[in-house]
């Protein structure tokens, strides 16, 4: 009978062997990041496997290089100084489709076709502008400055219902008819310069926008490199991607703090104070930086309207006013900005391209 007060229960040995209810819970809690940590290796996985089929589907884009039309200006009327025209491109918002019945009185429809219309007529004006500005300067380049949301993405539930396509085939259709385009206005310039900033608003892949790999773990990425190879048989074409938040680049003797601008928080019409905020902590930070990482202005898009301040410059959008910003009682006419810069004169005859189908 002793020996039987020895031998312990099926519940006794249970209680001694499970830990306590403290030491449960964290296990439980490691199994759940063990299972997400796996999740987000999957989705990489996945993404890098998409990127990789997109680059290898985008190498028989290639089209042949255009034939360059571009003539020096005659000895007689050419000055010293060779200028460059800047053409910021931001905001495209490639994909949306807005009902020009929801906006009432203000710009009519938008769609990907209304886009590729608009900017088919920029390059026509902006180039019927070089010429006559070629008159009495000598504009040899051409800077293309790209600061994103090229797609109009899903990052909002009404987007992915009301959109033209899918969120892929917005990227890989805009990045086409972008590469066109710069293909069309080189054939006008002894040599283009595109400067294309990849972190944006709505082409990103996360519910809210990450500081960590935003660079790659966006559609944007797909736009930037799916135009590239459109252009790379175009011996006068130089394009530039940046992953980076921010990019200092060269433009002549300017530098330009290159951003989208989503990172500025504001509430009512332009963020005035966000945006003289960010430059300056930007500047300060850049103090003792070398000269290429330093900067004369900022360029950014995002606020759907240009401005042009002492210390920033905001892009245009492409598709203007739509149904959220009607909503918001804004109102901003679809519109690209462009400028000249002189080498030692700066910035000059700045431009606002109001885009009509």
């Amino acid at each position: 009978m002793e020996k039987d007060k020895d031998i312990k229960s099926i519940e006794q040995i249970k209680a001694e062997a499970e830990p306590d209810i403290e030491i449960q819970s964290l296990r439980r809690q490691a199994d759940g990041l063990k299972g997400e940590v796996k999740k987000m290796q999957a989705d990489y996985g996945d993404l890098k496997g998409y990127f990789h089929d997109l680059d290898n589907v985008s190498r028989h884009l290639q089209i042949p290089p255009v034939q360059i039309l571009y003539n020096p200006v005659s000895e007689k009327r050419k000055v010293k100084s060779p200028c460059t025209a800047v053409l910021q491109w931001c905001d495209w918002h490639y994909g949306a489709i807005q009902e020009a019945q929801e906006l009432e009185f203000m710009e009519g429809s938008f769609s990907p076709e209304i886009l590729e219309d608009r900017i088919t007529q920029l390059s026509s004006d902006f180039m019927k502008w070089v010429e006559v500005l070629r008159s009495g300067y000598n504009i040899e380049e051409l800077a293309i400055i790209d600061v994103g949301d090229n797609i109009s993405g899903d990052i909002h539930d009404e987007l992915k219902i009301t959109n033209a396509f899918p969120t892929p085939v917005q990227a890989f259709k805009c990045g086409v008819f972008k590469g066109a385009a710069i293909c069309s206005l080189a054939q006008y310039f002894k040599k283009v310069t595109v400067h294309f900033l990849v972190p944006d608003n709505h082409s990103r892949l996360t519910k809210k926008p990450q500081a960590k790999q935003s660079g790659f773990n966006s559609h944007n990425y797909t736009v930037g490199h799916v135009t590239d190879l459109v252009c790379k048989e175009q011996p006068n074409v130089d394009f530039n991607i940046y992953y980076s938040y921010t990019k200092a680049v060269s433009v002549s003797t300017r530098m330009y703090l290159l951003t989208h601008g989503h990172g500025i928080k504001g509430w009512s019409g332009f963020p005035y104070y966000g945006a003289e905020r960010f430059v300056s902590r930007e500047a300060l930070v850049r103090l003792h930086e070398p000269e290429y990482n330093r900067f004369h202005k900022c360029l950014m898009g995002h606020f759907h309207a240009p401005l042009w301040h002492p210390w920033f410059w905001i892009g245009g959008s492409g598709s203007g006013t739509d149904s959220y910003d009607r909503q918001a009682g804004r109102r901003s006419k679809p519109i690209q900005t462009a400028w000249i810069v002189h080498p030692k004169k700066g910035e000059f005859n700045m431009t606002e391209f109001e885009l009509k189908k």
